[in-house]
């Protein structure tokens, strides 16, 4: 996993700024402090990772994948709700004295790889430029970095969607399109995932309300929207914090050094 995130010429982070993360990270701040922006700069690296991944035909290694440097235009840009893609960039400086002002992103994993992007903007589009070292492949194998903003237009019904059809839409961050989709997937081929996230479901709304819900799936063959969200009325309750699915607090570990820190 990410165990350090450094961000530097991207919104407000005009200096480089560290990031230490740990298995679970809260991110505290006054508003407009950036704790949005951590977050899409997190999606926006994985964004990266998805766009210029290429599996190698040629070399030494013809079958593993690499990362190649990639071009896109705006229009295929769709990981960040902006205006313009100059938003992207501190005061939307995306030149400097005439040449490309370069944003950076870049994460340091636990098995000690690190991966590096660097954005420009050239002839209105996005060339983005990875870097590596490490054993950077073990480092993403299976991991993928998902913002899921609080509302994200659900849809009242979902069609059936197909794995790329999926993948597609959460590397576009549509992910009201695919909510029932995706739950439908974990209960068919994950139980026991499945059961641990009606569990945590349950437990949280306890914890947090006087109404005691459970998520089930409807039986109808042929509809997608089968979830159902059943509340009933109780007196107020408190879980537990095993039951909420809380979790100890860990020291920090020590990030590399840098002007600033979060």
């Amino acid at each position: 996993m990410i165990r350090c995130f450094t961000i530097e010429g991207f919104k407000r982070f005009e200096q480089e700024t560290v990031i230490a993360l740990e298995d679970v990270t809260v991110l505290v701040g006054a508003n407009n402090s950036g704790k949005s922006t951590i977050l899409h700069a997190l999606t926006l690296f994985q964004y990266c990772v998805e766009t210029t991944r290429r599996t190698n035909g040629n070399g030494p290694e013809p079958k593993k994948p690499a990362l190649a440097r990639r071009s896109v235009s705006p229009d295929e840009f769709g990981v960040l709700p902006v205006a313009d893609p100059a938003d992207l960039w501190p005061n939307g400086r995306v030149r400097i004295r005439g040449k490309p002002n370069p944003l950076s992103l870049r994460a340091e994993f636990s098995n000690e790889a690190t991966i590096e992007f660097q954005l420009r903007i050239d002839y209105n589009r996005f060339d983005i430029v990875p870097s590596v070292a490490g054993h950077w492949r073990e480092a993403i194998d299976g991991r993928e970095i998902r913002l899921i903003p609080i509302f994200s237009g659900f849809l009242p019904r979902e069609e059936y969607l197909t794995l790329p059809a999926r993948r597609d839409r959460m590397r576009l961050q549509r992910h009201g399109e695919m909510v029932r989709n995706l739950l439908w997937d974990l209960r068919e081929h994950a139980g026991a995932r499945w059961g641990t996230v009606g569990s945590a479901w349950t437990a949280a709304l306890r914890h947090c309300s006087s109404s005691r819900s459970k998520l089930r799936f409807l039986d109808e063959p042929d509809a997608m929207d089968r979830m159902e969200i059943i509340a009933r009325e109780r007196g107020p309750a408190a879980a537990s914090p095993h039951e909420a699915g809380a979790t100890p607090g860990r020291r920090s570990r020590p990030c590399s050094p840098s002007s600033n820190s979060v």
